[in-house]
C-alpha cells in the first residue's frame, strides 16, 4: 500500500582491538578484538498483489488430457488469482544484534572466533490458507513473529609448521534455537509447506517449525501400534508432531596439509538433529524395490512390532498373519500414515577433497605468467553417517530455507563430482 511502501533499515557496529588499545605484547596473546553490531532490515513482497488481477496465459493443461493453446478460436485467455489481496500490508522487519570475540594465540598459531546473535523476525508476509469454500485458497497478510538465538564458534590452529611441511586445521560449530513467538490474529497454527499424504511443516507458537503427519493408533502403555485383528494390519491414528525440522547444530572440519609444492585439503560437514519424511523411501519400500522388503516373502508374515487389544482392553502379542510380505509393506501407509518414513535427519559428509601442485615459479621467469598450479578435486564424495536409507538426507522437496527442511519426495539423486583444474595468475 502507498502508505506503507517504504522502510527504514538503520545499522551500527563497533569494534575494539584491546591488544592495541592496551599495548599488549605477549607471546601467548597475539591479537584480541571485541565487536558488537545492531541492525534493522525491511523487506517487501512480490509485485501485483494489492489488487485482484487477471493474468494472461498461453496454455491450459489438465491431469486427464486437457491441452489447449491460446489464442483459441480467436479468443484470449486469462487466469484469475486464487488469493485474496491484502489490506493494510506492512513491510517485513528483522531486528538483529550480535556480540563477538576474536583472539589469536602463540604467534597466530591458534585462533578463535566466537559470536552470539539474536534475530527477531516480525510481520512476515505469507499466503495463509483459508477454506476454499470462500472461492479462494489463500489470503496474503502479515503473520506474527519468529525469533532466532544462537552462537557460532570457529577454531583455527596450525599444530605443525616446519620448513617444508605445514598442517592447518579449522573447526566450526554453530547452533540456532528458532522459536515461533506468535502468529497472526485468530491463527493458532500455520502451514509453512505441505505435500501429499497430509505431511506438513507447521508453525506453532512456542516451538520451532514442526513436521506434522498421521501416526498409528498406539497402545497407551507400551506405545506399540495396535493391529486390526481381522487383517493383521496396523490401524491409522491421529495427526501428531514428529519434532523440529531444523538441525540442533551444524559443524565443519577442514584440514589442509602443505608439503613443499603440494597442498592436500579435506572438508567434512556435519548436520545434527531435525527430522525428515522421505516419500522416496516410502515408494521404494511399498513397491518392494529395496533389500529390506525381501525378508518374509516366503511363508507366513506377522507384524511382530504390533499388539492386539481386545474389547476389554487386554493387550496381547500380535499373532494375526497378513496375506504376505507385500501386504505388510503396502499397508504401512494406510490412511496416509507418515511414521515409518520419518527419520533422524542427521548426517556426516565428506564434502570436498582436493590435491594441488604449485609449479616452480622459475619456470615462468621470462613470461607474463606469475604462477600456476595443477590440481584435482572432488565434491560430495561420501556420506559417512546417516540414518535415512537409500537417499541423500540433504535432499529437500522445497529447496533451501526453513520451509525447505523436513520433506523429501522423488528428488533426483545427488551427484558426486570430480574435476581437474589449472590455475594461472598473471
Amino acid at each position: 500500500p502507498i502508505d506503507n511502501n517504504s522502510y527504514f533499515y538503520p545499522s551500527a557496529s563497533l569494534a575494539f582491538v584491546f591488544t592495541d588499545a592496551f599495548k599488549i605484547e605477549s607471546e601467548w596473546l597475539s591479537f584480541g578484538k571485541l565487536r558488537a553490531s545492531w541492525g534493522q532490515v525491511g523487506n517487501g513482497t512480490t509485485p501485483y498483489q494489492l489488487d485482484f488481477n487477471y493474468f494472461p496465459i498461453s496454455t491450459a493443461n489438465g491431469q486427464y488430457g486437457l491441452n489447449l493453446n491460446f489464442p483459441f478460436n480467436g479468443a484470449l485467455a486469462y487466469s484469475a488469482s486464487n488469493s485474496i489481496p491484502p489490506t493494510n500490508l506492512i513491510p517485513e522487519q528483522q531486528t538483529s544484534y550480535e556480540f563477538g570475540l576474536e583472539a589469536r594465540f602463540l604467534n597466530n598459531r591458534i585462533g578463535i572466533d566466537f559470536a552470539y546473535f539474536n534475530n527477531k523476525n516480525e510481520n512476515q508476509i505469507v499466503a495463509v490458507p483459508i477454506p476454499q469454500s470462500t472461492g479462494f485458497a489463500t489470503r496474503v497478510q502479515n503473520v506474527g513473529r519468529v525469533d532466532q538465538i544462537g552462537f557460532e564458534i570457529a577454531l583455527d590452529a596450525t599444530p605443525v609448521r616446519t620448513k617444508n611441511f605445514r598442517w592447518n586445521t579449522q573447526i566450526n560449530f554453530s547452533t540456532v534455537e528458532s522459536e515461533v513467538i506468535s502468529l497472526g490474529k485468530d491463527l493458532e497454527r500455520f502451514t509453512v509447506s505441505s505435500v501429499f499424504n497430509s505431511v506438513q511443516v507447521v508453525a506453532v507458537p512456542g516451538k520451532p517449525f514442526q513436521l506434522s503427519g498421521f501416526d498409528y493408533l498406539r497402545e497407551e502403555t507400551t506405545g506399540r501400534p495396535i493391529i486390526d485383528p481381522t487383517t493383521g494390519r496396523r490401524i491409522a491414528g491421529e495427526v501428531i508432531n514428529f519434532g523440529s525440522v531444523l538441525p540442533d547444530w551444524t559443524g565443519g572440519f577442514v584440514n589442509t596439509f602443505n608439503y613443499k609444492n603440494f597442498t592436500l585439503s579435506a572438508t567434512v560437514d556435519v548436520n545434527w538433529g531435525g527430522v525428515l519424511k522421505s516419500s522416496t523411501v516410502e515408494n521404494l519400500q511399498t513397491g518392494g524395490l529395496v533389500k529390506e522388503t525381501v525378508n518374509g516373502r516366503e511363508g507366513t508374515f506377522i507384524d511382530t512390532e504390533g499388539v492386539l487389544v481386545d474389547a476389554d482392553g487386554v493387550v496381547s502379542e500380535n499373532n494375526v498373519p497378513l496375506l504376505n510380505a507385500q501386504d505388510f509393506w503396502t499397508s504401512l501407509d494406510d490412511g496416509s500414515v507418515a511414521t515409518p518414513w520419518v527419520y533422524d535427519a542427521s548426517y556426516v559428509k565428506l564434502r570436498e577433497v582436493s590435491l594441488f601442485y604449485n609449479l616452480p615459479s622459475n619456470i615462468f621467469k621470462n613470461t607474463f605468467i606469475r604462477s600456476a598450479s595443477l590440481g584435482i578435486e572432488g565434491r560430495n564424495l561420501a556420506l559417512l553417517y546417516s540414518k535415512v536409507p537409500h537417499i541423500d538426507p540433504e535432499a529437500s522437496l522445497q529447496g533451501s530455507g526453513a520451509n525447505g527442511f523436513g520433506i523429501e519426495r522423488a528428488n533426483s539423486p545427488s551427484t558426486r563430482s570430480v574435476g581437474f583444474n589449472i590455475r594461472l595468475t598473471f
